[in-house]
């Protein structure tokens, strides 16, 4: 890298921050559909029927945390965990 003029490396730059221009919003975690039961007796869940529910996953502390998501936003949620991909390739990309 040391062999590289000035110009080619501020195209190189400027490359990348178009790139990253293009990212939308970024989400660090991964999704994941749970099931679980509430405890009601009346409830289907009580006859094997689960409730399905959405949440954000991640390690904070050395600990996986879970932050529910609700069903409105299930998509676009999944979105911005594939932007955080993205975001991950381009710093990965950039360190070569």
């Amino acid at each position: 890298m040391a062999n590289l003029s000035i110009g080619v490396l501020e195209k190189r730059r400027n490359a990348k921050i178009e790139q990253l221009k293009d990212l939308g919003p970024v989400l660090q975690g991964s999704i994941a559909t749970i099931k679980s039961t509430c405890g009601k007796a009346n409830c289907k869940c009580a006859r094997g029927e689960k409730h399905t529910s959405t949440v954000l996953s991640k390690k904070v502390d050395g600990k996986t945390k879970s932050l529910y998501i609700p069903n409105d936003m299930v998509a676009e949620a999944k979105e911005w965990v594939q932007e955080k991909k993205k975001l991950r390739k381009l710093q990965r990309s950039e360190k070569r």
